[in-house]
């Protein structure tokens, strides 16, 4: 089963630091599809969701416990991977999670490198209608 996190409708749960490391952990609204997800037939589900940034630091406040995210993105080398990122995800070099809350603060995490990855159970939430079988 393929796996991708969508920002938008997912929930900020804490920043940890771990010495030079930074760990973000998001209850993430997942897309799961035999195909891709958010394309192919498609489920959601609420599943945690663990970014763990090498030789990391970071910009702004982070937001209490359960505070909503209303856009992010990933950005490897410069390049936007916006609101939607394929799971597990794992990427050495120039990195930064842009977090943008409804409340409108913002996070930024940077790195020189990226992991993320699920873990926990998951919990159906919906199947998604405008995806569509191949």
């Amino acid at each position: 089963m393929n796996s991708a996190i969508e920002f938008h409708d997912s929930v900020f749960q804490e920043l940890r630091k771990e010495g030079a490391s930074i760990q973000v952990v998001i209850d993430g609204y997942v897309f799961k599809s035999e195909g891709i997800p958010a394309v192919d037939l498609s489920t959601g589900w609420n599943q945690t969701t663990l970014f763990r940034l090498s030789d990391a630091s970071f910009e702004g406040k982070p937001p209490g416990k359960g505070m909503w995210i209303g856009n992010g993105s990933l950005v490897l080398e410069g390049k936007p991977h916006n609101d939607l990122l394929p799971l597990p995800f794992e990427h050495s070099g120039k990195t930064e999670l842009n977090l943008e809350f409804i409340d409108g603060t913002s996070l930024r995490v940077r790195g020189s490198s990226v992991k993320a990855v699920l873990t926990g159970e998951a919990t159906f939430i919906e199947d998604i209608p405008w995806t569509k079988a191949k």
